[in-house]
């Protein structure tokens, strides 16, 4: 799924009407000024009917009221009055197919619309142009009611597929993590969202997760909230989730990530034993989910049982390999044979873990010093140092390896001098 549509509707506009027709483009920042958006209809308008067998107009028109006026059925007359003058070897072909089809979508038309996307994918199949495309667009718009109805077309249509939560992640990594915007305000608009999804369907349960979702991320992530005074309302919107399907496993991972969360601002690790229950309760609910081992293993990373924790993120790997299972899994063995170093137990399987965690992160500093003191704990001076001294390069400031490296040189000028 991109956000191509409203990246290509302004680069559309801006060119109809700044380049063609000499009409300046009103963005979306002036979206509530409706003097001067009538204003540039009217001189939109005005240049059509001058040109009446020129479909760029009409192209501009459509694609003003999409993105202004928010006036769909305007945009379709436009863009099918265009769609009657246009050649279809024009250069322009693919972008009036992409506004008949954005529109179509828009008034509830939606086979048409796809229709309209698949002949954009016949003429360029590079082309990204789906209903998914749309769903964003109306989001970016603010157009909550019609989202919705877009978004339950897009689950009825792929019942097995979660585009509630898929959208969630899809705001989070873009507008947070790539355009580094406000993170309560990106939860706004999603709570928004599935709050008009809920009213339109009150027993959508995956809708009711959704803004479960974002209740809980919303309070965790934005610091003018208090996560722990959330928390009750947060655990209502997934109990009415699971009220309305109690089979549905990634239903009981929120919950166990809600507790997480908890034991996060709390410092309270026995928040975290509560989190491990309910992924026991989904667990037998579905045994072979694919995401459980991973999410246990995690938390069985928090609570600091390693065994447990390698246990389940070996498995994770094994069947649903992710960046973040295999970073965890390299750390859990990271963190076992660290704890064996320091009680100077097992060193020889310490160091068979550290090798799997290297294998995984070859140039990690952490890791390889972890391998230096296991070394430096088994007597073998030569090999810690050649590793302290690597973990060293890649991690300068450490002050714990910075002393790993004073001990090795010290053992290893003492046993030179032994000799």
């Amino acid at each position: 799924m991109n956000k191509a549509i409203s990246i290509s509707l302004i680069i559309i506009l801006s060119f109809l009407c700044c380049g063609y027709s000499q009409i300046t483009y009103l963005d979306s920042a002036n979206h509530n000024n409706s003097d001067n958006i009538d204003k540039k209809i009217e001189k939109i308008e005005e240049k059509s009917n001058e040109n009446a067998e020129d479909y760029f107009y009409y192209l501009a028109l459509s694609g003003y009221h999409i993105s202004n006026t928010l006036d769909y059925k305007a945009a379709l007359v436009a863009a099918n009055k265009a769609l009657l003058l246009v050649d279809e070897d024009c250069d322009e072909i693919a972008d009036l197919y992409r506004m008949l089809g954005l529109s179509c979508i828009l008034v509830g038309d939606y086979k048409e619309g796809k229709e309209w996307f698949k002949k954009i994918k016949d003429y360029n199949s590079q082309d990204n142009a789906c209903i998914e495309e749309v769903l964003f667009f109306c989001v970016d718009k603010r157009d909550y009611i019609t989202a919705v109805k877009i978004l339950n077309e897009i689950e009825y249509n792929n019942p097995e597929s979660d585009f509630y939560h898929d959208i969630i992640h899809y705001y989070v990594e873009i507008c947070i993590k790539e355009k580094n915007e406000n993170v309560g305000e990106v939860f706004e608009w999603l709570l928004k969202l599935f709050k008009a999804a809920i009213e339109l369907q009150p027993d959508n349960y995956k809708a009711q997760r959704a803004y479960g979702i974002s209740l809980r991320d919303s309070a965790f992530y934005s610091p003018s909230k208090n996560y722990r005074k959330e928390f009750p309302t947060i655990m209502d919107c997934f109990q009415k989730a699971l009220d309305l399907n109690d089979q549905y496993v990634p239903t009981y991972i929120c919950i166990a990530n809600a507790y997480d969360y908890l034991a996060e601002v709390t410092s309270d690790n026995n928040y975290r034993y509560i989190a491990m229950d309910w992924l026991y309760m989904a667990d037998e609910i579905e045994p072979g989910n694919v995401r459980l081992p991973s999410v246990m293993g995690y938390v069985a990373y928090k609570m600091k049982d390693y065994d447990l924790a390698i246990e389940k993120l070996e498995l994770a790997c094994e069947n649903y390999l992710t960046s973040q299972a295999k970073e965890d899994l390299a750390y859990a063995y990271n963190s076992k044979a660290y704890n064996l170093y320091v009680q100077n137990q097992n060193l020889d399987y310490g160091l068979e873990l550290i090798d799997k965690a290297i294998e995984l992160f070859p140039d990690d500093g952490i890791i390889i010093g972890t391998k230096a003191e296991l070394l430096y704990k088994k007597g073998e001076y030569k090999e810690a140092y050649k590793y302290i001294t690597k973990a060293l390069e890649l991690e300068p400031d450490h002050e714990e390896m910075q002393q790993d490296l004073i001990n090795i040189k010290a053992a290893l000028n003492n046993k030179i001098n032994i000799e």
